[in-house]
């Protein structure tokens, strides 16, 4: 079925051809895939879908596929492809997505592939700031054979390969959070974050002036730079403020990033009220003591007056 100028596949094309074990669908005009179209190849093994017009990979479009063996999806317009659309292909050894527009590849629809031994993703405008954090911590883990994934964003990172890329190089980025399904992050730094920031903290020029400043950065397709809008609010602080015991900067950061080790520090060189250090008040019983004493001096005083009247 190659090279038969196919724009669209009916939904029942495949039906019950469950011992169907190579497909060669490529260079055609298909622009996508329907949901379980090919839910009833349970015994494919090679599945040819190159030189189309393809544009996403949704989550169902490759379930049923228990055996497939080759996938080949490369020169295409692949531009989103779903975390879970690989979660059938555990038997998968080659994957080629190379050439299409592919900014994004969730890690999760790698991690579906666990036998994955082959992998092209080159030629692709790959976006590489914290977005593609998931995807080289995947490269750390896998042993595959891998084509290169050079960066096309941001700036600062073009023409460098996401596989080879360091660890501070997502310094500033959020981690995961491990309750979202659609991969949202929260604002939780990982410890090695936190050293990065204890090393290169800006310092205020002003004791009394502070500047905080927020960036938003939108990582553009097909090669184009990222752009980034920068908003600063000034704040200066109040006359009770300013009267604050000041802190030398070594020792605002001595006790961050230790959260987990349940030591709470009530304060750090400060000027701390003199009760913060005093011993815990007496009992009650220890305070009763004086009392009797006192009822017992009364009581030798008034026989001593009983005796001298007498």
């Amino acid at each position: 079925m190659h090279r038969c100028r196919l724009n669209a596949l009916p939904h029942d094309i495949f039906h019950k051809l469950y011992s169907l074990q190579f497909l060669y669908l490529q260079e055609n005009n298909l622009h996508f895939l329907q949901d379980d179209i090919f839910s009833d190849l349970i015994n494919l093994s090679q599945l040819f879908l190159h030189g189309n017009r393809i544009r996403t990979l949704s989550e169902n479009v490759f379930r049923g596929l228990v055996n497939l063996d080759r996938l080949l999806l490369h020169d295409n317009r692949v531009r989103q492809v779903n975390r879970r659309a690989f979660r059938d292909l555990g038997r998968l050894t080659m994957l080629f997505l190379f050439n299409n527009s592919l900014a994004e590849l969730p890690s999760q629809a790698l991690r579906d592939t666990q036998g994955i031994e082959f992998l092209r993703l080159n030629a692709n405008p790959w976006s590489c700031g914290c977005e593609a954090r998931a995807l080289w911590e995947w490269f750390r883990e896998a042993r595959v054979s891998s084509s290169e994934v050079i960066c096309a964003s941001p700036a600062a990172r073009r023409t460098q390969d996401l596989r080879f890329l360091r660890e501070m190089d997502f310094a500033l980025c959020p981690l995961a959070d491990p309750g979202s399904i659609g991969g949202s992050t929260t604002t939780t730094f990982s410890t090695k974050t936190r050293w990065w920031f204890h090393k290169n903290k800006p310092q205020s020029a002003t004791k009394g002036l502070y500047e905080k400043s927020s960036e938003t950065v939108k990582a553009g397709l097909y090669g184009k730079g990222p752009s980034s809008t920068t908003s600063v609010v000034k704040y200066e602080l109040g006359e009770d403020e300013l009267a604050l015991p000041k802190l030398d900067p070594e020792e605002y950061w001595v006790n961050y990033g230790n959260e987990d080790s349940g030591v709470t520090l009530r304060c750090v060189e400060l000027e701390c009220p003199p009760e913060f250090d005093a011993p815990p008040s007496s009992s009650p019983r220890s305070s009763s003591a004086p009392s009797a004493l006192a009822l017992l001096a009364l009581s030798v005083l008034g026989l001593r007056l009983h005796l001298l009247v007498g």
